[in-house]
């Protein structure tokens, strides 16, 4: 088993020094800017990372219960610091010096600075490694690999199958071809650890030394559950289809669909009728508007007049009743006097006399 590991590091070591002579150095990689846009959410301590961290926390506690625990690039350390807060002794490594910088809360102190190419010293009864792997060349992938066998007997693994869009994953690979590296190693995927709360990739592997037929056994009925699963998810899939063209070809023999149908057809009905009640109520107000302002028009001009008439009003109430009385009387005094002067004798004379200068006046 070692002689075909080491045959395949040989095959594989020319194409790992060319990319690895193209690739920058750590430093130039993984900075603030990288995990601020090359992870998605911006890798920072948020409420999104420090709650998917915390559920991980809480599932490897439960189902895997370590007292011990080492995660070979952990960034921010934001894993290490949930297993800590779980009560698990747990400690971080990562190349990047600005990770571990970031390092917060309980995990501050248990991160350092360190390669996952170098030894790891002691033993941990969990080993986690995140989205890592694809970050290294072929031959450092499975060295680093090894390291993390050689100090453990369960091995945490989740590296992406699919991304090869982010610059620096150089490796990516499909399940299988780690799963080949992991049981050259001694380590076989758990197939009763579902780590999905991962990512849909994730696996635990485990150290086994046991005959080929009882994992053989165990693959077997971890397939035949997954494919009977699939099998229902299909049938259940295609039922749901023949209901659909079946509603599509023959609506009318669904009642329930012609009943759906005809009270949307009738609140669609009511809709149209609110909205042109709406609309003939938008025009009434519209007039009764006008017919208020020309109502407002004529209140302003009567009450214009009536402040006329109450001002002519006061101006009579002020005048002096004897007064008024007097002039009266002397008006009466001077219609007297003026019927006396015309029914003179001298006014008729004299009104006679000026007939003709008055008809002279007139043709003039």
């Amino acid at each position: 088993m070692g002689l075909k590991y080491s045959e395949r590091v040989s095959s594989e070591t020319a194409q790992s020094v060319a990319v690895a002579s193209e690739i920058p150095s750590t430093d130039q990689l993984y900075t603030a800017s990288y995990y601020a846009s090359n992870l998605g959410i911006p890798y920072e301590r948020n409420e999104h990372w420090l709650r998917f961290f915390g559920t991980v926390g809480d599932r490897i506690v439960s189902s895997l219960a370590p007292s011990t625990a080492l995660d070979v690039g952990c960034a921010f350390g934001f894993l290490v610091e949930a297993l800590r807060d779980r009560g698990v002794d747990a400690t971080g490594t990562d190349i990047s010096e600005y990770a571990i910088s970031q390092v917060g809360g309980s995990a501050v102190g248990h991160c350092r600075v360190e390669s996952a190419l170098e030894p790891i010293e002691g033993r941990y009864d969990l080993i986690s490694c995140l989205e890592v792997v694809e970050h290294l060349s072929p031959e450092d992938g499975r060295s680093a690999l090894a390291n993390m066998t050689a100090a453990t007997d369960q091995l945490l693994l989740s590296t992406t199958p699919a991304d090869f869009n982010e610059p620096t994953h150089i490796n990516v690979r499909p399940v299988e071809y780690w799963a080949e590296i992991l049981a050259e190693l001694g380590f076989f995927r758990d197939v009763d650890h579902d780590a999905t709360y991962l990512t849909p990739w994730a696996g635990l592997f485990v150290r086994r030394d046991q005959p080929i037929s009882t994992m053989v056994k165990d693959y077997e009925r971890r397939s035949f559950l997954l494919q009977s699963e699939v099998f229902e998810l299909r049938h259940a899939v295609l039922a749901h289809h023949a209901k659909i063209d079946a509603l599509t070809a023959a609506p009318q023999v669904d009642g329930e669909l012609a009943e759906a149908r005809a009270k949307i057809e009738r609140l669609e009905r009511e809709l149209w009728i609110a909205r042109d009640a709406a609309v003939g109520a938008e025009a009434s107000k519209g007039a009764a508007t006008a017919q208020l302002r020309g109502v407002r028009s004529a209140l302003e001009a009567a009450q214009a007049h009536q402040q006329m008439w109450d001002a002519l009003i006061t101006q009579l109430e002020g005048v002096n009743s004897e007064q008024l009385g007097r002039s009266l009387t002397e008006l009466d005094r001077v219609r007297h006097r003026l019927h006396e002067v015309e029914n003179s004798t001298t006014w008729k004379v004299g009104w006679k006399l000026l007939a003709p200068y008055r008809r002279l006046r007139g043709r003039g």
